[in-house]
């Protein structure tokens, strides 16, 4: 299913920040790809997001 997991049990504070850049980068990539329409409106695409101010990013786009 080409799924990324992935826990992180870290010490460090600068893991802790690289790992979250790289989530929004990828989450912002996400709404690019919605937007130049690449998913059909039948498509289910779910991003689970694992921490901090989820509500942040919360966006509502139309697929059709």
């Amino acid at each position: 299913m080409d799924t990324d997991v992935r826990f992180m049990d870290t010490d460090s504070y600068d893991d802790i920040y690289a790992e979250m850049d790289r989530v929004s980068k990828a989450f912002a990539g996400l709404v690019k790809m919605a937007r130049e329409g690449q998913f059909k409106p039948t498509d289910n695409v779910l991003y689970l997001y694992s921490g901090g101010a989820g509500g942040l990013f919360a966006i509502d786009i139309e697929l059709d």
